[in-house]
């Protein structure tokens, strides 16, 4: 679904609406996942 918004400029985004985002682990200062946050971020391997 990234692809097709990249692909015909749509704007999207991901939010965080309390202390425990997805992504990101708030204790260790680090990436829960990753390979996906790179993947969301547009980082191709």
């Amino acid at each position: 679904m990234l692809f097709v918004f990249d692909q015909f400029n749509v704007a999207w985004t991901t939010w965080c609406y309390d202390a425990d985002f997805v992504f990101w682990d708030q204790r260790k200062h680090t990436f829960k996942d990753k390979p996906l946050a790179e993947m969301l971020g547009g980082k191709k391997k």
